[in-house]
């Protein structure tokens, strides 16, 4: 599941569950919800989005900036 899904799940289950809840079912906290909510994924070259995947999968171990 790639993190636009995950976001979009979220954001359409938020009047039934509680963030903190929905986060926890996919293992994110609730910080890397809100720093993506407002991301605009379209924007994101395929190597930028590929980035943003390893980093997300290793626990944002890894710094990253994306520049405009």
């Amino acid at each position: 599941m790639t993190a636009e899904n995950i976001i979009r799940f979220i954001n359409q289950h938020t009047e039934k569950l509680a963030i903190t809840r929905l986060t926890s079912l996919f293992g994110i906290s609730r910080s890397i919800y809100y720093r993506n909510s407002t991301r605009n994924f379209s924007t994101l070259t395929d190597i930028e989005e590929r980035i943003y995947q390893l980093v997300v999968k290793h626990h944002f171990l890894f710094d990253y900036r994306i520049s405009s």
